[in-house]
């Protein structure tokens, strides 16, 4: 990515500096949804509600890996479950699901990202 940073002086313009900045992502958001679900899917509980609370996350993080994002409204329904899957995880009181929380935390920030410069 290339900017220009320039000053108007006597009506014109004059470039003071050319700023570039590579931005490199390592993983897409299909494949980070992957990854969550692969580390639900190892999480092994065995209380019932918790049983139904990994059930529920990894079918919403299915959700989000599957839909198609075509407008602004696909990438809202994202937000909305990664936010659920995100309580569903924090209901289960058996295992230790930091690791998971911050993987969702991560395609989170990422969906935001993508709704607020999607204008």
């Amino acid at each position: 990515m290339k900017t220009d940073v320039e000053i108007k002086d006597a009506g014109t313009y004059r470039l003071l500096q050319s700023l570039s900045t590579n931005v490199v992502v390592d993983q897409d958001t299909q494949t980070m949804a992957g990854d969550i679900v692969a580390a639900l899917k190892a999480l092994s509980v065995t209380a019932k509600k918790d049983k139904e609370s990994l059930k529920l996350a990894i079918r919403q993080m299915q959700d989000v890996q599957r839909r198609e994002v075509v407008r602004k409204k696909d990438i809202e329904k994202n937000i909305d479950d990664t936010l659920h899957a995100i309580d569903s995880l924090l209901s289960i009181t058996n295992n230790d699901v930091g690791e998971i929380r911050l993987m969702m935390d991560r395609l989170l920030r990422m969906w935001e990202g993508r709704w607020y410069f999607n204008r």
